[in-house]
């Protein structure tokens, strides 16, 4: 599964991450890209995104949908100085997400 500076503009991130990892085969891969947030990240200037991540965010979010992290590369995006892109690959580990099923939300 791919998502490419997608994870960004979904309400939901770890619902999207659950639905990744329900249909993954076992030992499946999760390639994602996103901007990861060093400061300015509030969002009341920014009109197409729910999310300014910080890297805890996405390895956190990456650990409790049970995906342990394989690679990452980092890197600078544009000339920003608050921010940084990362490519991260992550492995579906056996057992289930944490998900307790659907959310009633």
């Amino acid at each position: 599964i791919v998502l490419n500076t997608s994870l960004d503009h979904i309400f939901d991130y770890h619902r999207a991450l659950e639905e990744a990892h329900r249909v993954l085969k076992p030992g499946g891969h999760i390639w994602l890209s996103t901007l990861i947030w060093l400061e300015r990240a509030a969002l009341h200037y920014d009109a197409v995104h729910f999310h300014h991540f910080r890297h805890y965010q996405i390895e956190g979010a990456l650990r409790e949908c049970n995906f342990k992290e394989t690679s990452r590369i980092e890197y600078q995006y544009k000339e920003d100085t608050h921010r940084y892109g990362l490519y991260i690959s992550a492995q579906k580990q056996e057992g289930g997400s944490a998900s307790n099923g659907p959310s009633t939300g």
